[in-house]
């Protein structure tokens, strides 16, 4: 390859390097990669001679696996879409997801498990809410019933405020 020494009056301080006309890019006084520009391909930087940032043919990658961050200060938001509809963002306090139109979908496999739309939270039929450390009481529609399973204790109780309102036991005891 061909470079360009860049020098002071303290010495070499990098190069501009290139390579064949593919490659060009550049190097501290020790020849470690600082940007790297690759013709019909990547764009790469490095930190202390490490690939952290490359592009690619679908978007931009952080090759370092579970070392890679994206890090942004309080206020910063990760904007997603071409009207920026959905924002990630945390305040100094709490963390936000905005979905500005349609649903915010969550979804298992490629299958939507539920969503949030405009003033509810959906969930699919079947799909269950499951509530304790154990997840022993379950709310679901199965698309017919509605269905409170109560796996453990001893009832189930249906209050407004602190006046129980009705109280369902397991040895189908009802009380109103």
């Amino acid at each position: 390859g061909t470079y360009l020494s860049i020098t002071s009056s303290s010495g070499n301080n990098g190069k501009i390097y290139g390579v064949s006309g593919t490659t060009i890019g550049f190097l501290d006084n020790q020849n470690h990669w600082l940007i790297k520009g690759i013709k019909d391909g990547a764009v790469e930087l490095y930190y202390d001679n490490t690939k952290m940032l490359e592009t690619y043919s679908n978007g931009v990658k952080l090759p370092q696996g579970v070392n890679s961050h994206l890090w942004l200060t309080d206020g910063g938001k990760a904007m997603f879409g071409t009207g920026t509809d959905l924002e990630i963002y945390y305040d100094g306090t709490d963390g936000f997801v905005n979905q500005k139109n349609n649903a915010l979908k969550f979804q298992h496999n490629g299958t939507t498990k539920f969503f949030v739309g405009s003033g509810y939270l959906s969930f699919q039929d079947n799909y269950k809410i499951g509530l304790g450390d154990s997840q022993d009481l379950a709310m679901y529609h199965d698309g017919t019933n509605n269905i409170f399973d109560h796996a453990t204790g001893s009832s189930t109780r249906f209050m407004h405020g602190s006046e129980k309102m009705l109280v369902m036991t397991p040895d189908s005891h009802v009380e109103l």
